[in-house]
């Protein structure tokens, strides 16, 4: 009875009775190299501008991308490509080192199917896929110590900025030279001071809520 291959990794099923001799060979691989790759493996996918990239799995016990826990994305591109991987049950780390977005789906060159995740430039995210949707593996911290904060998005320098707990923060500008921080009574505002005279100084104590 030949090989058989499990459904997500590929990892080879030998068939009772089969590989006499030898079946500690693909016993060791399976451990080795399929199993391993898949709990600490990582692997570069190179993308280019010229073409969405698809990673798939086959059936053999071989060093495949797909069977990583991490793929390091490397190339150059200027467009937003997307990355297709295997429609299976499977956790991935997707380092994404490229100057544009990259959009994760399953799916083929053909089209992709299903919820696809969009990795940011230079960001590295945890995505799960169940095998018909690619979504944020994680969503929830219980207590996050966060040692230094980089905010997407082009901003002028010295902007300050205004949180929200439901959408992406925005800034304000310093503006002219003068301005004051004045709540408007829905967010908060740089714009010339009013009732000031020259030569004092404000001090403002602002209060982001995230």
């Amino acid at each position: 009875m030949a090989s058989t291959y499990s459904g997500n990794l590929a990892i080879e099923l030998i068939g009772t009775g089969d590989q006499a001799g030898t079946w500690g060979n693909t016993t060791n691989t399976n451990l080795g190299t399929t199993l391993e790759q898949a709990i600490v493996g990582t692997a570069n996918v190179t993308m280019t501008s010229a073409t969405n990239t698809a990673i798939t799995i086959a059936q053999n016990n071989t060093f495949q991308a797909a069977r990583s826990v991490r793929l390091n994305l490397i190339g150059t591109i200027t467009t937003t490509p997307y990355l297709y991987v295997p429609a299976i049950t499977k956790p991935y780390i997707i380092n994404n080192g490229l100057a544009n977005s990259v959009i994760v789906s399953n799916g083929s060159n053909a089209a992709a199917t299903g919820t696809s995740f969009t990795v940011p430039a230079y960001r590295t995210v945890m995505i799960y896929n169940d095998g018909a949707n690619v979504t944020e593996a994680i969503s929830y911290h219980a207590n996050l110590s966060v040692n230094t904060v980089t905010f997407a998005g082009a901003t002028a320098n010295n902007s300050v900025v205004l949180g929200s707990n439901t959408t992406v923060a925005t800034y304000v500008a310093p503006g002219t030279t003068g301005n004051v921080l004045t709540s408007n009574g829905t967010t908060w505002v740089s714009q010339a001071s009013s009732g000031i005279s020259a030569g004092k100084s404000i001090a403002l104590a602002i209060v982001f809520g995230f």
